[in-house]
Formats: structure tokens, C-alpha cells, sequence
């Protein structure tokens, strides 16, 4: 019986040890749920702040482009009243030249080389890119590809000399827009180029390329001198 009863115990005591144990791990839960909780707050405040200072910052007058430097002073003296850290300030304007930059669609690129005796309608790619806001150009293939439909306008330059003449056109999909023909003397060349406004699909493709071979003859060139170069933007 004896025996029984310390066997017995015994195992009360591993229960009993086993029990606080559990309730030191939910003790220890409880009191990760608790700092979770105070991470959250402290969150949840910062950004009530954030959200304060942005609509002060929409709501001043200081953010308006300045017409001269009397305004500037002013609005510097307004913004060290205000209170607003100046970091904030920054941010915000930051931020908003990121989404006007999201919106504009604008293209620009030349080429670093010279077409040799182009065929009948060549496409010319244009293949070193300065612009390429909204990555609508392709200098691979020299397109342009609309990811907005709107009123865009085109430009585009070519160079030649000596006796070539060229015509090239700017092409919507299969459908001509605009053309250019240049015809060079013996000892007199350089550029010329057209622009064209047009409304465009998105999805659409514009590039350009020469028009049929009656009109062309002569090497295009490209290089420091003059450069043979295609460019775009969205107007609305």
C-alpha cells in the first residue's frame, strides 16, 4: 500500500509539474498577444499621424508652384509655422512627381548607326533610347506600342547627303499618317523630319519606315553630326 501511495503521488506531482508548465507557455502567449497588440497601436498611431500631416499638407497653400520669389519667401515663412517637418514635405512632393510620372507616356530615341541603301518600306529602328516614359518604344523593332488610347503626337528626323534622296512615313498599324521627302545635292545634305497628331488606340503600332523605291536612294545617316531619330508623347 505503501508502495501504491508514493506511486501515486509521484504521479500527481508530474501532473501537477506538467500543468505549470502549460500555464507558463499560455503565460507566455498571453504576453506575446499583448506586445502584438501594442506594435499594432503603435502602428495604428503613426499612421493616424501620417494621415494628419498629409492632409495638412493638402490643405496648405505652400505646395502651390510659386509665380515668384516673394511667394517662396512666403510659403517658406508659412511652412516653418506650420509646424511640418520639412522630410514630409519632400515626401509628399516626391510622391507626387511618381505618379505623374506613372501616368505620362513619352518616347525618344536615335539611332547609333547609318542605314545602307534602305529597301522599299524599311522599318528603321531607332535603337538608343533617351525617353521611355510608360516603356512604350521597342528599339528592336523600332515601334512604337500605345498602352493608352489618346491624342498623341510624333516626331521623327532622318539625314542623308551627297545625291540621295529619301521619302519615309510615320505608320499607325498598316495605315500611312504622315510623310517626308528630302532630296539632297552633290555637296549639300542634313536633316529633315515631320510631325504628325493623331489619335491612337491602345495597342496600336507606329513606327516608321520608307516609302516605295521610286522615292529613295542613298544611305540614311546617324551620327554626331545630325542624328535620324523618332520621339512621341500623349497629349490627352
Amino acid at each position: 500500500m505503501i508502495f501504491e501511495l508514493k506511486s501515486l503521488l509521484l504521479d500527481q506531482n508530474e501532473r501537477i509539474l506538467a500543468l505549470e508548465r502549460q500555464n507558463a507557455m499560455q503565460s507566455e502567449e498571453i504576453a506575446e498577444f499583448r506586445t502584438m497588440i501594442q506594435t499594432q497601436d503603435e502602428k495604428i498611431l503613426h499612421l493616424q499621424r501620417q494621415r494628419a500631416c498629409k492632409t495638412n499638407i493638402k490643405n496648405s497653400s505652400i505646395l502651390k508652384e510659386p509665380t515668384s520669389m516673394n511667394v517662396q519667401m512666403k510659403k517658406a515663412s508659412a511652412f516653418k509655422r506650420s509646424g511640418i517637418p520639412e522630410k514630409v514635405i519632400q515626401t509628399s512632393a516626391q510622391q507626387r512627381i511618381a505618379r505623374a510620372a506613372d501616368t505620362t507616356i513619352a518616347f525618344y530615341a536615335y539611332s547609333s548607326h547609318t542605314f545602307p541603301r534602305p529597301s522599299d518600306h524599311f522599318i528603321l529602328n531607332f535603337d538608343t533610347i533617351i525617353t521611355n516614359l510608360g516603356n512604350g518604344y521597342h528599339p528592336h523593332s523600332g515601334t512604337f506600342i500605345a498602352t493608352r488610347s489618346g491624342y498623341y503626337v510624333f516626331t521623327w528626323s532622318f539625314r542623308i547627303q551627297g545625291d540621295a534622296h529619301i521619302s519615309t512615313e510615320l505608320m499607325v498599324n498598316d495605315t500611312p499618317r504622315g510623310s517626308v521627302y528630302y532630296d539632297a545635292t552633290e555637296k549639300v545634305g542634313g536633316n529633315t523630319g515631320g510631325t504628325v497628331v493623331v489619335h491612337v488606340n491602345q495597342g496600336d503600332e507606329v513606327f516608321i519606315r520608307t516609302t516605295n523605291t521610286n522615292y529613295n536612294l542613298g544611305d540614311i545617316l546617324s551620327d554626331n553630326a545630325g542624328r535620324t531619330y523618332f520621339g512621341g508623347w500623349l497629349l490627352f
